[in-house]
């Protein structure tokens, strides 16, 4: 159930603490200076997956986060709560197929602080065939595609790479999801990573939390 385990959810936007989802979850914030953080139906969609009443992991502890700039304070003040898992559903706009400053960010925290980091691939839906986004281009992190309904690569799912490692690092199911409490069903990476998170909380619970570094 993901018990013992703290999964940060950097977004878009941030979660609804509120919303029934997330009743009996032991979930929290991160309030920026300027007062910028706004919730998103993405990131309530994404943790819902991961954790809260319908999720995989209903008993881990969740930390949502709006991305902003450099990612470094958001991610800062995860680390600062024991954070375990950092899920990164989301993919910047500009560079893609080749590591961005803020990717080479992401791959000092993995290797620094002994972070999982699970980041979506991307969406071929913004004109840039089919390449890699940023931070799933992290050479340390967990880059997840989608898989339609037979298991095949989803038309969707980016899989290039300029340079660097070859990314997707796994592709799971991502079309489809009906998620209590949002009207519709949606498709897309962000769901397929938000459900590789959900699992590795799990094997976390059993196999690693035991022994991590402290």
């Amino acid at each position: 159930t993901g018990e013992n385990v703290t999964i940060g959810i950097l977004e878009t936007g941030i979660m609804d603490t509120s919303h029934p989802n997330f009743v009996n979850t032991d979930c929290q914030t991160y309030n920026h200076v300027l007062g910028i953080d706004s919730v998103k139906e993405h990131a309530i969609m994404t943790s819902s997956i991961i954790g809260g009443s319908g999720g995989c992991a209903p008993d881990a502890k969740l930390l949502s986060a709006s991305a902003q700039g450099t990612y470094v304070d958001e991610i800062e003040w995860m680390l600062d709560n024991d954070v375990n898992i950092i899920n990164m559903s989301f993919g910047e706009n500009l560079i893609f197929g080749t590591r961005t400053s803020r990717t080479e960010y992401v791959d000092y925290i993995i290797q620094q602080y002994d972070v999982c980091v699970v980041a979506a691939s991307g969406n071929n839906d913004s004109g840039t065939n089919a390449k890699v986004a940023n931070p799933g281009m992290a050479y340390n992190a967990i880059t997840v595609g989608s898989t339609d309904l037979s298991g095949d690569t989803a038309p969707y799912s980016k899989y290039q790479v300029t340079s660097g490692m070859p990314k997707p690092t796994v592709v799971a199911g991502g079309n489809q999801y009906d998620i209590q409490g949002v009207e519709g069903d949606v498709s897309g990476t962000s769901f397929s990573t938000a459900l590789v998170t959900g699992m590795i909380a799990m094997f976390m619970e059993n196999y690693y939390i035991l022994y991590r570094r402290f």
